[in-house]
């Protein structure tokens, strides 16, 4: 797709030297600055991206079957919770025991 946008001199300036700056070519740069400002709007609209791929990329790498293991990440959970309950000024605690 093609698209012509009218730039007054000066923007038309700032574009060229920050393209030359970056040693592109000012419609390229032009281009990823399409880009970024795309992926910004949906991004304040949609889910993070880029968390959503690291957490996931986080929970394949710790992902294991060990029995070991597994019994003692639930045990470092429910000693967090615990603490969590017990360092509340209030008597709401946010983890009840069930």
């Amino acid at each position: 797709m093609i698209v012509t946008i009218d730039l007054d001199e000066r923007l038309r300036i700032r574009l060229e030297q920050e393209a030359r700056r970056r040693g592109l070519q000012p419609p390229e740069y032009a281009r990823q600055l399409v880009e970024q400002g795309l992926r910004t709007a949906a991004a304040a609209t949609g889910p993070d991206r880029a968390t959503l791929d690291l957490l996931a990329e986080w929970e394949r790498e710790d992902a294991t079957n060990d029995p070991a293991e597994l019994e003692a990440r639930r045990s470092e959970l429910e000693a967090l919770k615990q603490a969590l309950n017990d360092n509340r000024p209030t008597g709401r605690k946010p983890f009840p025991q069930t």
